[in-house]
């Protein structure tokens, strides 16, 4: 094989990673960042796991605050796979014809 046979095959080869990359690129599309509201953060009881922000501050308050929102969504996920669980406990349906 000649050596222009070999860096046409290249050039070839560099053509197409470079294609396949522009098109990887443009089928994923960057997911927007989460807002998170900065300020006081809410108790457990308030608001539900899922809408609670971690606070920004590094008091022993706040990250008590900090540790109580990850505990309640800890939780939450416990009871959620919980019922997941469940649902995979269930009692088959007597087929009649």
């Amino acid at each position: 094989m000649s050596t222009k046979a070999i860096v046409w095959i290249i050039v070839i080869l560099l053509i197409i990673l470079g294609v396949w990359y522009v098109w990887s690129e443009q089928s994923v599309s960057p997911q927007p960042a989460p807002e998170q509201t900065s300020g006081v953060s809410q108790a457990p009881s308030q608001a539900p796991a899922s809408q609670q922000a971690l606070s920004s501050g590094e008091s022993n308050a706040d990250l008590n605050a900090d540790l109580n929102t990850l505990d309640s969504q800890t939780n939450a996920a416990s009871q959620d796979s919980a019922s997941v669980d469940q649902s995979f406990n269930d009692q088959p349906v007597q087929q009649t014809e």
